[in-house]
């Protein structure tokens, strides 16, 4: 699929490192700490209220509006299983969701958005060594600015496994 060149494992001093010289944003990078077995998600979104459907009550006769939440942005989603010595299988999941207009009516009186997104889904696997990061691009800057350096990272947490203690 196309998780090859979207996703990478890299180290993340190493990254860090490489983009430190090159912007000030490399330290905001949304990052997403996941651990074996789990489902992670982080989100970048922003919301906004429009009036979605405007009623009357048949007994008093006044409008009553109801309200609803606009989401854009990004979700990104990931999940970590176990796939060999040091190795860990990453499924993620992004969505890219962006407003395309309104179109506007108006019912009862009262003016309604009918608000339409565009929304993009992409998704990749990819075997990762335990505690390296894999750095997603192609996604959007939350601020809605698609940025050539920009990059979602998803932090493959290691998981410490204590020794049993033996009896003494």
């Amino acid at each position: 699929g196309k998780s090859k060149r979207n996703s990478r494992a890299i180290d993340t001093k190493r990254l860090s490192t490489a983009l430190a010289g090159r912007t000030a944003k490399a330290h905001q990078f949304p990052q997403l700490s996941v651990l074996e077995g789990q489902t992670s998600h982080v989100l970048r979104v922003t919301q906004s209220a429009y009036v979605a459907d405007a009623k009357r009550n048949e007994e008093t006769g006044i409008v009553e509006k109801k309200i609803e939440v606009l989401n854009e942005g990004v979700t990104l989603e990931a999940t970590v299983r176990k796939c060999g010595p040091e190795r860990m299988l990453v499924t993620w999941k992004a969505q890219v969701a962006r407003s395309t207009g309104s179109e506007f009516a108006k019912i009862n009186g009262t003016d309604v958005e009918l608000p339409e997104l565009a929304i993009t889904s992409l998704h990749g696997r990819i075997v990762v060594q335990y505690g390296r990061t894999l750095a997603i691009r192609g996604l959007p800057h939350p601020d809605g600015e698609t940025e050539g350096d920009y990059v979602w990272l998803i932090d493959i947490t290691k998981v410490e496994l204590k020794k049993p203690e033996a009896d003494l």
